[in-house]
Order: structure tokens, then C-alpha cells, then sequence
């Protein structure tokens, strides 16, 4: 499986940057995203810290032992949380490719697309007070990978993103509206693509019992 190394200049002393990582409770005032951090063991090598993950509603955590060498190197090991690979077949899209060892990274960015869906729109009906009987959803996303592989004047980015929605509920037909003009205002992922430019197409499948 590939690495990725990256390395960045910044102008402040090892020490600094050191303390900066190693202080994991200062995290939230830093990180938008980490509403929570905290050190559940501290050792004279290092720590067992927790960091709580708040994204657009998508709630996760983690927990790392960290073992330090001051002021050079941090190793951090994930004890417990959610563990994605992402990866690529041998030769995609005419690069050095991987090992297929996962999903290609634009592959969980539609399966985030397709969960983010059910999510919403649990969660809007409950706001208009019904139960789903049943939802599934499934997203296509189509792209030029010639724009991944470096094309002049191709760009990389989806350009189109197709749903397929489907829906059971004892609701009536505008009460499903309702909830439809909510979710294409209020889910994270629908809006990211969009406002990329994206064209959206969405087929839903509803079913009136």
C-alpha cells in the first residue's frame, strides 16, 4: 500500500511545534472540527488521548497512545475508532496506483454522499413529525479521470452526481415536498457538490402506504 509522506517549513522552533502536537486539550480551540480532546492516561514517555469529532453533524471519536521523544518525533497509534483504507487499483488512471487494497478516495466520497442521505432525511422527518418506513439511497458520481491524471484544461472534479432515492412513508405528497426542499438546503454533501458546480440529478423512488 502507497505512504504519503509530507513535509512543511513554518517559522517556529522544533519545541513549539512539539508542545503544539503533544498538548491535545488545547485541540479545540484550533480545529473546528474536534469539540472534545482530552488525555486519559499520562506516562513519562507520552500519553493515551481521546479526541471527539463533530463535522457538519457527523459524529465520531478516536482513541491514540501517543509515545513521544521530545522535542523531535511523536509515534501515534490508533487504539480505537473508525479505521478507513483508501486506495487505488495498480496503474489507475495511468499513475503508479496502489494495491486495491480499499475504496479509491473519490469512492468514499460518493459512499459519504449516499450515507449523508438517509441521515438527513431521518432526521427531517422526525423534525416533521413521521417515521420512514424504509429509505436507501445510491450515488453515481461521474468524472474525466483525464483531469486526475494532469490533462491540460480538464478539470478533476465530479460533474455530475446522481441519487437514486428510495423512500416509504403513509405521508402525503406534500409533506414528502416539504422534506425534499429541506434535505437539498440542509445536507452537507449535496451542497458541496453543488456548489462545486456539479450537475445534481436526483431520481426518488417513493412509495405511499
Amino acid at each position: 500500500m502507497q505512504s504519503v509522506r509530507k513535509s512543511v517549513l513554518v517559522p517556529y522552533p522544533a519545541t513549539a511545534m512539539f508542545d503544539l502536537v503533544d498538548r491535545v486539550e488545547l485541540y479545540p480551540q484550533f480545529l473546528p472540527w474536534c469539540v472534545d480532546a482530552k488525555a486519559l492516561a499520562v506516562r513519562a514517555d507520552g500519553q493515551t488521548a481521546r479526541l471527539d469529532i463533530d463535522y457538519h453533524g457527523v459524529r465520531a471519536h478516536f482513541t491514540t497512545d501517543n509515545v513521544n521523544k521530545a522535542p523531535e518525533t511523536i509515534v501515534i497509534t490508533l487504539r480505537d475508532g473508525h479505521v478507513m483504507i483508501a486506495d487505488e487499483p495498480p496503474g489507475f488512471v495511468g499513475g503508479f496506483g496502489g494495491e486495491n487494497a480499499g475504496p479509491t478516495p473519490t469512492g468514499f466520497l460518493a459512499a459519504a454522499f449516499a450515507a449523508d442521505i438517509p441521515a438527513m432525511l431521518n432526521r427531517i422527518a422526525r423534525e416533521l413529525g413521521f417515521e420512514i418506513a424504509a429509505l436507501k439511497a445510491r450515488v453515481t458520481i461521474a468524472w474525466n479521470p483525464r483531469g486526475i491524471a494532469g490533462a491540460e484544461g480538464i478539470s478533476p472534479t465530479p460533474f455530475e452526481a446522481v441519487s437514486d432515492i428510495w423512500l416509504t412513508s403513509v405521508v402525503d405528497a406534500a409533506t414528502i415536498e416539504q422534506m425534499k426542499s429541506a434535505y437539498e438546503r440542509r445536507c452537507p454533501l449535496h451542497n458541496l457538490f453543488r456548489k462545486a458546480g456539479c450537475r445534481m440529478i436526483e431520481n426518488w423512488h417513493v412509495e405511499q402506504k
